[in-house]
């Protein structure tokens, strides 16, 4: 067997957790989005939170990409949202991204394409140069 070393977080979310992403190329950051309506990057290193979103409006969220300078989730109300990785703002979002709600997502590995997934079966593909 493996000994898996793990760091103890001294905070969580409050509910169940939908997604985790960290960013390509970077082990030192991840995100974490959950049904409590947060998204939460932390750092591995330190073990700590490094920016918090609430999105009261937004229903679960449910998905979550990182990126270097946002984290772009997909919410339970359909919309698409990118928060900044400094302070947690509501950078862009796109509205009415999916009837029903957004239920996964992927980034290209170029950046230029952002992939999601519908909870009524339907696949969109965003061209990142022309969001919101």
């Amino acid at each position: 067997t493996y000994d898996f070393a793990t760091g103890v977080v001294h905070e969580s979310h409050h509910s169940a957790v939908h997604g985790i992403s960290f960013s390509e190329g970077n082990s030192e950051v991840f995100s974490t989005c959950s049904k409590d309506k947060s998204i939460v990057t932390w750092s591995t290193d330190e073990y700590a939170v490094l920016s918090k979103a609430i999105c009261p409006e937004g229903g679960s969220a449910e998905c979550v990409v990182l990126m270097p300078d946002v984290v772009i989730s997909g919410w339970g109300d359909g919309e698409i949202r990118a928060h900044s990785n400094a302070g947690g703002n509501l950078v862009w979002s796109i509205k009415n991204a999916h009837a029903g709600g957004v239920s996964q997502m992927a980034m290209s590995s170029d950046r230029y394409y952002l992939v999601s997934g519908g909870q009524q079966g339907d696949v969109r593909v965003w061209d990142m140069d022309t969001k919101g």
